[in-house]
């Protein structure tokens, strides 16, 4: 006969949370719980009570105390009891082996996604899809102002006239809506036909974009993950410009600490397509990068000069006029479906033209300030990751070719992650995965537009909590006592 103590099987007491909540106001408040009791005032029942507590909840009468922090938790929601079981899910982290592991699952999917758009791209390339490439825009651009009036580009009935004569099968509606110093940079395009223009503009972007976001001597794991980003692969399959206004945003703002003027010059750059630049100024009156703002002043005024000496001083005004009105049409005549915007996912979801304008510029403007007071504790790289993806939250209009600075947040936000020597959380890793594929989700479907904005939302949450929550704060303190 087995001789050995055995503790006897209590039975599991229905959990009762009224009779929980009553059992620990009576113990700690001695009188009578009533609607108006403050949940988070409370306090934690005496060891003496917490037989009775635990028999309320159904944890059994042999639990452990209850601690202050877990009874606060579990009163966290009012009248809700939390269960433990789920606020565990803060707190699991994934192992390294596991953490390369999804990595590696991740990188296979976006490479079966890139193989999948870049064979589209190839044949674009062969001129097989000319009349409905967004790169033959930038070359029509470029043929249009080396054969005409620099001024008319910004006439899109004229405009479209010419990109006839370029392909007769064109249906859509290609208007001009970039300064006059873009044709500065598309110019040489017009020397090519179209096939070899489309493989150089993207392998010169695709090179620039690297060296922005990698420098000269980037390691293989980083630019595995640059080159198979969604974001990287839809701008390249598309030919459009995002990754050369990527390439002078993210190259611009790593080096504003060791290279201010360089840095100021490729901002100056950049300006080419402003709205993408609509938070780079606020930052950097936040972190107080004078030099790379005066800088970025000159070169942006140097620009405005040449292109007035080399297409005429005309070719301002026009711009000017053709900008008051490109965003009524891009809302009127451009698929909301397109544009992953705050202000598009809502009038998909129904809401009223005002209210969706409403809710974009309060969210711009909350955007802003957290960016800058990122900014204003220094300019690390979660403080150029909070700009690069608040720009997207920021912005009324932009299309999914215009992200790739995107995947340059995310490096940030991984890189930061692993010098903290900390393993990934799981709805932190979640999070992080989220804004890297939603632009897969919202290509191959329209049935999940709204991922692209929630994604947006969680990502930059995140990033800005780690810059401005407990830990950023820790750092920021550690840093000054140095």
């Amino acid at each position: 006969m087995d001789c050995r103590r055995t503790r006897p099987v209590v039975p599991p007491t229905p959990c009762n949370p009224g009779a929980a909540l009553r059992a620990v106001a009576s113990s700690s408040r001695n009188r009578p719980l009533d609607a108006g009791t403050n949940f988070r005032t409370l306090s934690p029942p005496s060891p003496q009570n917490n037989s009775t507590f635990a028999a309320a909840v159904g944890i059994g009468s042999n639990h452990r105390p209850i601690s202050r922090r877990r009874f606060r938790n579990l009163l966290t929601l009012g009248p809700v009891i939390i269960p433990a079981r789920f606020s565990h899910l803060l707190r699991i982290t994934l192992s390294p082996r596991a953490a390369r592991l999804l990595a590696g699952a991740v990188l296979l999917v976006c490479a079966v996604f890139a193989a999948h758009a870049l064979f589209a791209a190839l044949r674009g390339v062969r001129g097989e899809y000319l009349a409905f490439s967004d790169f033959f825009a930038q070359w029509s651009f470029a043929w249009f102002a080396r054969m005409n009036d620099v001024a008319r580009i910004y006439n899109a009935n004229v405009l479209h006239q010419f990109q006839l004569t370029l392909e007769p099968a064109l249906r859509q509606s290609f208007p001009f809506p970039y300064p006059p110093t873009y044709l500065l940079t598309i110019w040489p395009l017009s020397w090519l036909s179209y096939g070899p223009a489309y493989l150089v503009w993207d392998i010169a972007t695709l090179a620039l974009f690297l060296w922005g976001v990698l420098g000269a001597k980037p390691r293989m794991p980083m630019l595995a993950f640059v080159l198979l980003a969604p974001v990287t692969v839809i701008t390249l399959q598309q030919g459009q410009n995002g990754l050369l206004s990527a390439a002078l945003i993210v190259g611009g703002l790593r080096l504003m600490g060791a290279r201010p003027v360089i840095a100021g010059i490729l901002l100056g750059l950049a300006t080419f397509k402003p709205q993408l630049g609509v938070l780079v100024p606020l930052a950097l009156i936040g972190a107080g990068a004078w030099r790379t703002i005066a800088a970025a002043s000159i070169t942006a005024l140097l620009l405005i000069l040449a292109t007035g000496l080399v297409f005429g001083w005309a070719v301002w005004p026009a711009w000017f006029d053709a900008a008051s009105g490109h965003g009524v049409w891009l809302e009127q005549s451009v698929s909301n479906y397109l544009k992953p915007s705050i202000m598009a996912n809502l009038e998909l979801a129904g809401a009223s033209r005002w209210l969706a304008h409403a809710v974009q510029a309060g969210v711009a403007a909350v955007v802003a300030v957290l960016v800058v007071l990122c900014f204003w504790r220094g300019a690390t790289d979660l403080s150029l990751a909070a700009l690069q993806v608040g720009t997207f939250l920021a912005m009324p209009w932009f299309f999914r070719y215009d992200m790739p600075m995107l995947a340059n947040a995310i490096l940030f936000l991984v890189r930061d992650r692993e010098r903290s020597a900390r393993n990934f959380g799981l709805i932190e890793t979640g999070i992080i995965l989220a804004g890297l594929l939603f632009p897969v989700v919202v290509t191959l479907t329209s049935r999940f537009f709204y991922v692209s904005s929630l994604s947006l939302l969680l990502l930059f949450g995140l990033i800005v909590w780690r810059r401005l929550g407990p830990e950023g704060r820790r750092r920021h303190s550690m840093i000054a006592s140095c």
